[in-house]
């Protein structure tokens, strides 16, 4: 078998359809499907020596996918071939249109967010000149509700580590499958309907490993979802800290701060030095965030005008709005991105397969070995048995067939007293 070929979460929805096909069978097809799992092992994974469970089921798979090409994919499409530029026909399988469906609601996510990080900044940099932008509204509007849900996530993943609720209902698994398992079935509501009821079944049953997964998969259908939440932040922002650069260079755009509460300079100096830890050992006081004479000069008070503050304050704030978003806004999505990417191939790794679908099939396809071998080792038994039984037969020489022969004569001519 190519060592290339590892499962993915297509490859186990396509295992679940197959596995749900053969549940409602009647005694004609159970014998039908047992011949046919044997057949699959004697030609395709016992002549290479797989043992594994994992790469037995893998290969059955592939060759189930293989002999069914035709009649069991479940979506037919014309696909343009690049290296010839002649149009054929491709069948898919319901795990191959998941994957597909994934690669694209992550395009669609990645403009989505984009767009909205965009249209966030144009909204917080409607800026007439007469006031400066509030920074408080940038916070409130941009990085509080991201560090928010950062906070909560933390706070979802050090609760399940003690098992003291539910795993899956701490995190927004089941409301996130649910829309995905929705947006799935929406996009292919053409294809459910050119399926037979048998083949409908399998399907719908397939489709709801992805939601209701977590009870033999754990957290394997959970990780997509949670990748392409990351990619909608990760682009959410790359807008925001696009608009904000681009606001920066050809605007003249003047940012302050101002509060109804009684917040002095000092503890606002406090708050911005501790925002800034991640880089400001790289870029101090005064580049990568205001100073306090900057604070200072940059307070918005309702009673004065724009006029009587300082540019240089005033524009000592979108350096550390920028590091901010790039700090608490896109580091932290990408880092969760590429955690995501690793615990999915983690996962993958660590499935057994043994919930009583997969054990019956592999018991179908060497329950057989089995019995060969037994009949195998009682024959061998019975022949060793056999050889050590003639092996003790005394051989009788001729001096002792005259002897045995005149002693019977004695007893018999013995005459009676």
């Amino acid at each position: 078998m190519n060592n290339n070929i590892k499962w993915t979460t297509g490859k186990i929805i396509d295992l679940e359809y197959f596995l749900s096909q053969d549940k409602d069978t009647n005694l004609n097809d159970e014998e039908r499907i047992k011949k046919r799992d044997r057949d699959i092992y004697l030609n395709n994974i016992y002549p290479k020596g797989v043992t594994s469970r994992r790469q037995m089921l893998l290969m059955w798979l592939e060759a189930m996918k293989k002999s069914h090409f035709d009649n069991i994919s479940i979506y037919s499409a014309n696909r343009k071939n690049l290296q010839n530029g002649k149009t054929e026909d491709v069948s898919l399988f319901i795990g191959d249109v998941y994957e597909e469906f994934l690669t694209i609601l992550k395009i669609v996510f990645i403009f989505a967010g984009f767009m909205a990080g965009v249209s966030l900044c144009l909204t917080f940099f409607s800026y007439t000149g007469r006031q400066p932008l509030n920074v408080s509204y940038f916070f409130t509007l941009v990085l509080f509700p991201q560090i928010c849900l950062l906070a909560l996530l933390a706070a979802s993943f050090f609760i399940s580590k003690f098992n003291t609720i539910h795993r899956t209902g701490l995190f927004p698994y089941p409301l996130a499958g649910l829309i995905i398992e929705n947006i799935f079935m929406a996009v292919s509501r053409r294809v459910v309907r050119k399926l037979s009821v048998e083949k409908r079944d399998a399907f719908l049953s397939a489709v709801g490993v992805i939601r209701h997964g977590e009870q033999v998969y754990g957290f394997l259908f959970f990780y997509p979802i949670f990748i392409v939440m990351q990619v909608f932040g990760m682009a959410f922002n790359v807008g925001v800290l696009l608009s904000t650069l681009f606001r920066v260079l050809f605007f003249d755009t003047a940012f302050g701060w101002q509060s109804t509460l009684q917040i002095s300079p000092q503890i606002v100096a406090k708050i911005v030095k501790i925002a800034a830890l991640p880089w400001g050992w790289l870029l101090p006081s005064g580049v990568g965030f205001p100073n306090i004479d900057q604070i200072v000069g940059s307070r918005i008070i309702l009673k004065e005008s724009i006029y009587s503050l300082t540019t240089n304050d005033l524009v000592s704030w979108w350096p550390f709005l920028s590091l901010c978003v790039l700090f608490y806004g896109f580091l932290p999505r990408f880092i969760m991105f590429i955690a995501g990417k690793l615990l999915l191939e983690r996962s993958l790794e660590e499935q057994n397969f043994d919930h009583a679908a997969c054990s019956n099939l592999i018991e179908r396809m060497v329950k057989a070995d089995a019995v060969v071998k037994a009949d195998a080792v009682v024959k061998a038994d019975a022949a060793e048995i056999k050889q050590q039984a003639v092996a003790d037969i005394k051989p009788i020489s001729n001096s002792d067939i005259t002897n045995n022969r005149d002693a019977y004569v004695q007893h018999e001519i013995k005459p009676s007293i």
